[in-house]
């Protein structure tokens, strides 16, 4: 017998791009029993493949399942059957989506290198890390096959997003820890806006209108002084003798008595540091896990189907036999 036939099999894209399909196929006896007719597999050249058959995508492999009886209430008949097993290649994957996303975490990663003090280069470069990974999931699920259950791919993605998420957030941390330590340093340390008012006082402009110019000290002593466009000052400043005093505490450091509150500003500071010292080590241990987890799962996650688990351990793998297509001729 001699026919051709369109089959269709059903796929389950779980594991995709890491997923293996199996596709049974079965050739059964109609109406001739087991006693009038039996049908057997030819065991040197079982299965034969056209010369010019090839698929893109997969790697085809041919199984023959074992040879059943399958019973009904008119008889036993004869049921032979073979599996076609669809393996997805891989490197095309590999290069296009888990290689990309791989560099767009290990980015994310090096930005905890950037010292604390520069965290909004941080948070901008992250940030542009998890656009241009949005960008590239939504490449992925326009060329790729829809599904509406969780897929493979979707958690590898969602994975990638949640470590750049956690770097955008580390970045953030130390913004806030940074901005409570200087808050705290301005209320406890006022003379820091020393350096100010010495450029203030070189100004002569400014120094005229705050103490008055030589020779208009009696305009200003009337009562109806007009006030100063900068501010009226009630107490006289330092004069211009003070200015290489006020030089040298500018140039030195500034002697401060420590404030009450100093303790808890340098904790802080304390645990902005530890904090990403932890997060640089913590961060790439963890996506290794997420790694280790993903692959070891998804790389044996693809199973035949249950109700041929039986027929394909008592059947073989033959070697296909190379057929040219005669339909042509």
């Amino acid at each position: 017998m001699f026919g051709k036939f369109k089959l269709s099999c059903e796929m389950n894209f779980r594991n995709f791009p890491l997923d293996v399909q199996y596709c049974p196929m079965y050739v059964e006896s109609w109406r001739i029993r087991t006693t009038e007719q039996d049908l057997i597999w030819d065991p040197d050249n079982p299965i034969g493949l056209l010369s010019d058959y090839k698929i893109d995508q997969f790697s085809l492999h041919v199984v023959v399942l074992k040879i059943n009886k399958v019973k009904y209430d008119t008889g036993s008949f004869a049921r032979i059957g073979f599996m076609l097993v669809f393996s997805r290649k891989l490197p095309f994957y590999l290069l296009q989506i888990y290689f990309p996303t791989v560099l767009f975490v290990i980015i994310s990663w090096l930005t905890f290198f950037i010292p604390p003090p520069y965290a909004q280069g941080r948070i901008i470069l992250t940030i542009t890390t998890l656009l241009a990974l949005t960008a590239l999931n939504s490449i992925i699920s326009k060329h790729s096959p829809s599904a509406s259950y969780l897929r493979g791919i979707d958690v590898w993605m969602q994975g990638c997003f949640l470590f750049v998420f956690v770097a955008i957030v580390d970045c953030l941390v130390d913004i806030r820890l940074l901005f409570v330590v200087s808050q705290s340093y301005k209320q406890e340390n006022p003379s820091f806006l020393l350096p100010v008012s010495v450029a203030l006082v070189e100004n002569r402009e400014v120094f005229d209108d705050l103490f008055g110019a030589e020779g208009d000290t009696d305009a200003d002593d009337g009562p109806d002084a007009t006030p100063s466009v900068y501010c009226d000052a009630p107490e006289p400043g330092p004069s211009m003798a003070d200015i290489p005093q006020l030089r040298a505490a500018e140039s030195g450091p500034l002697q401060v008595p420590p404030a009450p509150g100093g303790d808890v500003s340098e904790r802080l500071e304390q645990r902005a540091i530890k904090f990403e010292k932890v997060s640089i080590v913590v961060y790439p241990i963890m996506f290794v896990l997420f790694n280790m987890c993903y692959w070891s799962y998804y790389l044996n996650a693809s199973k035949p189907p249950t109700g041929v688990t039986h027929e394909i351990t008592g059947g073989f793998i033959p070697e296909p036999k190379v057929m040219h297509d005669f339909s042509s001729t």
